[in-house]
């Protein structure tokens, strides 16, 4: 349909625009190494948690291979993507930053992460509308909760329990307003 084209291609845009700006940060304010978008994501990689480097190296280029092949259906790669990366993963560690920001040093990038934020709940709601329309298998909702606070983890040490356990909280609660469990 192409309404579902046209937002596709708005989040894409955003994802690259929200690259654009970690990058900026990752060069002027962290002076990661490298002179490049891409040398500055390796130099990152080595602080970053295996559990985020699973998620973002095996878990999603595996599915995407397995979506592109015709071997898993859409609602696997929004469930993964939009439910898990950016309803949990994202949500807790951009709370996190956020937090952490919240003592008014670097103004900028705070309002930077807060325009991001508000573009990943705008991302999860398209995510969450897609699941509604297809109403995918009670095994996958099932999947994606049980995997739910393995996904916030992935952050290590780097994110609070308790900002961990917040974005848990949100997809439960997403996912059941929006009909897909029951709620609890």
């Amino acid at each position: 349909d192409t309404l579902e084209a046209w937002v596709f291609f708005l989040q894409r845009r955003d994802e690259e625009r929200h690259a654009l700006f970690f990058d900026r940060i990752a060069a002027e304010v962290l002076g990661l190494p490298g002179t490049t978008a891409t040398e500055r994501r390796a130099a990152a990689r080595a602080h970053a948690p295996a559990g985020l480097l699973e998620l973002f190296e095996v878990r999603l280029p595996a599915l995407a291979a397995e979506l592109a092949a015709g071997r898993a259906a859409l609602e696997d790669g929004v469930s993964l993507y939009h439910m898990v990366l950016e309803g949990i993963v994202f949500a807790a560690g951009q709370r996190a930053l956020l937090d952490d920001l919240a003592d008014g040093a670097l103004p900028g990038v705070r309002e930077g992460v807060e325009h991001v934020d508000l573009d990943e709940r705008w991302h999860i709601g398209f995510g969450l509308r897609c699941l509604m329309e297809v109403q995918p298998s009670p095994d996958l909702i099932h999947d994606v909760l049980a995997g739910a606070e393995g996904a916030a983890a992935a952050w290590g040490d780097a994110v609070p329990t308790a900002t961990r356990e917040r974005a848990v909280d949100m997809c439960v609660r997403r996912l059941a307003i929006a009909g897909l469990t029951e709620a609890s």
